[in-house]
């Protein structure tokens, strides 16, 4: 497992972003896991899944020096337990992505590029965004990743992408800024977002910063 990323951003969120190691399976009784953990990996059938879930913990344990685990709520959020610090995680053909804050949500999400999701492009842009897109892959799979993050941001369910989750027109790079927003009943907000490509892989993540005491 190699670490790519290991940052602290300017709102104070770790970005984590690590090469996957298939044979991190034949070590997995030198990472601590929980009770629950443990009986979770044990439903695992896939090894790239098990390694995807092993490479997890092991980069919280290296965070934490080992005096973390990770739980989950009734609706599938990854929490952490012991601190109670926000987490989000997404991985992607070999790339594992995880953001951290202390106290404000997170959402990330990774995506290598691919031509399918200029595919299914009607059912999570709106009119307005293939337009401001200009319909160019890359855009669209920026737009595909905020919007999953958006998601795992608000991590409540019941969420169409298409007409609760929005992204702001943006001019599209390498890496840079965009603003998404959450529409729904209980959440009415805008979030900072950045965006960038790590190989051939976009990364998309939250950037809100924690409002002043």
């Amino acid at each position: 497992m190699k670490f790519i990323k290991n940052n602290i951003l300017s709102n104070g969120s770790r970005l984590i972003i690590v090469q996957l190691d298939l044979d991190i399976i034949d070590h997995v009784w030198d990472i601590k896991l929980s009770p629950e953990e443990l009986h979770k990996y044990r439903t695992i059938s896939h090894d790239k899944r098990k390694c995807e879930f092993l490479s997890i913990r092991k980069v919280i344990q290296t965070i934490y020096n080992e005096e973390e685990y990770i739980s989950y709520s009734k609706n599938g959020k990854p929490n952490l337990a012991i601190s109670g610090h926000k987490i989000s995680i997404s991985h992607s053909d070999g790339l594992l992505g995880i953001l951290i804050h202390p106290g404000v949500e997170v959402g990330i999400d990774l995506q290598v590029i691919t031509p399918k999701i200029a595919r299914i492009k009607h059912k999570f842009m709106s009119e307005a965004e293939l337009i401001s897109s200009k319909e160019l892959e890359n855009q669209m799979i920026v737009y595909w990743c905020a919007k999953e993050a958006l998601f795992k941001y608000y991590s409540k369910g019941n969420v169409e992408f298409k007409s609760n989750l929005f992204i702001e027109p943006f001019n599209m790079d390498s890496s840079g800024e965009l603003c998404g927003q959450i529409h729904m009943p209980d959440m009415d907000t805008s979030i900072p977002m950045n965006y960038e490509l790590i190989g051939n892989t976009m990364i998309v993540y939250t950037m809100e910063k924690p409002t002043s005491s």
